[in-house]
């Protein structure tokens, strides 16, 4: 049987992404020091998830 060198993260990654999610990541400390970055950073990411979609 292969080993498998991918952590359980990635995996659980992997099988969202096989299944149509897109996944953002970030830091906890990001989330308590530089919230507004991290929303801004998800709104421009669905707009172009949006735009991409479209065409």
């Amino acid at each position: 049987m292969p080993v498998s060198h991918t952590s359980p993260v990635s995996q659980k990654i992997a099988l969202f992404q096989e299944n149509g999610y897109f996944i953002l990541r970030f830091l906890t400390t990001d989330l308590g020091k530089n919230l507004d970055q991290v929303l801004d950073r998800i709104q421009r990411t669905m707009a172009h998830l949006r735009e991409k979609r479209r065409h």
